[in-house]
């Protein structure tokens, strides 16, 4: 971390710790200039272990919700 406050990390990044955990600003996935509070450049699904997911493939034109078999 610099004396700014900003950290730059090469790998992997992990955040672990019991209770809430923020970002202040946009954060990007696949983008290194976030335009929105999450920004993912590519496809990408969102769900649960009990089988709920929402998969987003704005490229290929399609969104998909589904309640099993998520992959």
């Amino acid at each position: 971390m610099n004396d700014t406050g900003n950290v730059t990390q090469t790998g992997t990044l992990t955040v672990s710790r019991t209770g809430n955990s923020s970002i202040a600003g946009n954060v990007g996935i696949g983008t290194t200039a976030p335009g929105q509070k999450l920004d993912v450049a590519g496809a990408a699904v969102i769900g649960t272990d009990q089988g709920t997911w929402i998969e987003l493939n704005v490229g290929g034109g399609r969104i998909n919700v589904g309640s099993s078999g998520a992959n």
